[in-house]
């Protein structure tokens, strides 16, 4: 459904998706108008660039591949169609993403300056929420020791998760090389970005449509 939305969104409004956004709003539309709604956004890109992560047939076998093809191009039991429209929605999110700061830039409340919106938060922000997931798939397989269901390793073990979390992060040229952390505490187990109140957004005066990478 996500990928057909993202397929027929560009046809249906052409160029001007700011209009499209701030006009039609509706409630599962973020508005934009502050930095929560920001927020909002962003996180719906993070449940795509991650979505094959939490999908547990990413750590199943594929029928009928040997484990020499399995191992060389990471096959599973997704089905080859669908794990496409996985990497289309991904590459989508991401002309998302190149819109947004092309139409909007993200300032520091204390300086009222502008910042590398796209690292410093949207990537920032990515990276949390991966390093939050691994971080509690290790405190999960900790408490095994405790009695806890050892089914919880069976599906996918730790070093499965990490792997495909280094996959989808680490190697994509679009996000900047930064190591996953290595967080097991019991204060770090949340998803939310952590610094909600330090930052504003702003409406550029003047659209850098032209400055856009990958124009939708």
């Amino acid at each position: 459904m996500t990928v057909r939305l993202f397929q027929t969104l560009p046809s249906a409004i052409g160029s001007n998706l700011s209009f499209f956004l701030t006009e039609y709003d509706a409630g599962h539309i973020p508005a934009l108008d502050d930095f929560v709604s920001v927020l909002d956004l962003f996180t719906f890109c993070n449940l795509l660039f991650l979505f094959n992560i939490l999908d547990f047939r990413t750590y199943q076998d594929a029928p009928n591949a040997s484990p020499k093809l399995r191992h060389l191009h990471d096959l599973n039991a997704i089905p080859t169609a669908e794990r496409y429209q996985m990497a289309l929605a991904r590459g989508c999110c991401f002309d998302i993403l190149h819109w947004f700061f092309t139409e909007y830039e993200i300032t520091d409340k204390a300086t009222n300056e502008p910042i590398d919106g796209f690292k410093e938060v949207a990537m920032e922000y990515l990276i949390h929420q991966a390093s939050t997931i691994l971080a509690y798939k290790r405190k999960s397989l900790k408490q095994l020791g405790k009695g806890k269901d050892e089914s919880l390793s069976r599906i996918c073990s730790g070093a499965a998760l990490e792997k495909q979390i280094n996959l989808c992060i680490q190697n994509h040229k679009e996000i900047p090389t930064i190591k996953i952390l290595a967080i097991d505490n019991d204060n770090h187990l949340s998803l939310a970005f952590p610094d909600r109140n330090k930052y504003a957004v702003r409406k550029l005066g003047e659209s850098r449509s032209h400055q856009r990478k990958y124009p939708l």
